[in-house]
């Protein structure tokens, strides 16, 4: 799979990730992502494998496997309401359990302490790269973040 490939792949199930966002999965500098976009290099393996332990989500179909699983499909099924409003509760949770203040929360998510607040009050959508960070930094799948409604 070559860059524009996968782009292209990201873009059929509606993920908008920035080369920003991807050089950061990839652990690159932003100039060499674009370099090899512009390129439309092979992507390797590894960074294929981590982009979908990222997203939550499988590129690459494998034999064995439903090529529907582990896909954001049931994404749409869910009311977009109770996920803003699960978000809020399961990051306010995250952030008592860590005992981190608001402005430490948003540091580690790499957002403003403003758009940490909208979150926690459910008055914005989280984006893809606040969810990979919170992945990240938390130990947290994405999959139990967006849709474990308990």
């Amino acid at each position: 799979m070559n860059i524009n490939e996968l782009l292209d792949e990201l873009t059929k199930r509606n993920i908008s990730l920035s080369g920003r966002a991807i050089s950061k999965i990839w652990g690159m500098k932003e100039t060499s992502f674009s370099q090899k976009k512009k390129d439309n290099t092979q992507i390797k393996q590894k960074n294929i494998v981590q982009l979908e332990e990222a997203l939550g989500i499988k590129l690459v179909k494998d034999n064995d496997s439903n090529p529907t699983e582990n896909t954001l499909e049931r994404y749409f099924d869910i009311n977009i309401k109770i996920i803003k409003e699960n978000c809020g509760k399961k990051i306010e949770n995250i952030q008592k359990k860590n005992n981190l203040s608001n402005r430490q929360m948003s540091g580690l998510l790499d957002i403003t302490e403003e758009e940490y607040i909208a979150l926690l009050r459910g008055k914005s959508n989280i984006n893809i790269q606040t969810l990979v960070n919170l992945k990240q930094n938390f130990k947290v799948s994405i999959d139990w973040f967006l849709f474990d409604n308990t």
